[in-house]
């Protein structure tokens, strides 16, 4: 219910630090939303790379600035590039706007689609703010437009904190911390004749170097996910 609750973080049975946390009221009609189904047209898009807009976004801090010289560098589109171009977007037909994922991704390279996560609960300073966001939202509402949310549940960038200080030892699959790439054959993953070696390559292989893979079989890391796409 909404409210104020108090958070207590405890360490060895003692009580270490408490912190209040809004539960806010859920917008009216919000669970009366619309979700997908086979009658929707839906238009992927890239924020980094659609549309830029001057004040949209501040590279400042941030380990790779834009420069669009760079093929696999950062191109500088943001948020509100993407909002002034929802008539756009109307027009072609499209009802729902897929994004790929807008948290941060705060790695020295080639991050710029957003799937090397180093921060699940910001939104990337290069594409703008939460409120940036939100105005998206709300821009698509208008023109009767979905916005598809992009969750990445199976690895975070190795730029993460975690990786100097992760939360338990189970939380990535590291093979001894000597990570092997995934082969990349997910059809092993129902086949009831697939090698234990294939499989558990499959699963718990790391997409690439700078992408961890997370254990998701591990309670604590499902239970963070499932928290953060609530988020």
């Amino acid at each position: 219910k909404p409210g104020e609750i108090v958070i207590e973080l405890t360490h060895d049975g003692q009580c270490a630090a408490s912190l209040p946390f809004e539960l806010r009221m859920r917008r009216q009609g919000s669970a009366n939303r619309q979700g997908l189904d086979s009658s929707d047209a839906i238009y992927l898009a890239m924020p980094d790379r659609f549309a830029h807009a001057a004040g949209g976004g501040d590279a400042n801090g941030m380990k790779e600035q834009p420069d669009r010289r760079k093929p696999y560098g950062r191109h500088g589109g943001n948020l509100r590039g993407l909002a002034r171009h929802t008539d756009y977007l109307h027009a072609l037909g499209v009802t729902a706007l897929w994004l790929t994922p807008v948290q941060t991704n705060d790695m020295e390279s080639q991050s710029y689609h957003g799937y090397a996560i180093t921060d699940h609960y910001s939104i990337d300073p290069r594409l703008g703010s939460l409120a940036d966001y939100k105005t998206l939202s709300a821009n698509l509402a208008q023109w009767g437009v979905k916005l598809v949310m992009d969750i990445v549940v199976n690895h975070c960038g190795t730029g993460h904190k975690w990786m100097a200080d992760a939360p338990s030892s189970r939380w990535f699959n590291s093979w001894d911390w000597k990570p092997e790439l995934t082969n990349y054959r997910t059809s092993v993953a129902t086949d009831t004749h697939a090698s234990a070696y294939d499989r558990r390559r499959t699963i718990e292989g790391w997409f690439d170097t700078t992408m961890a893979d997370l254990n998701m079989a591990d309670p604590l890391v499902e239970r963070y996910m499932t928290q953060m796409a609530i988020w």
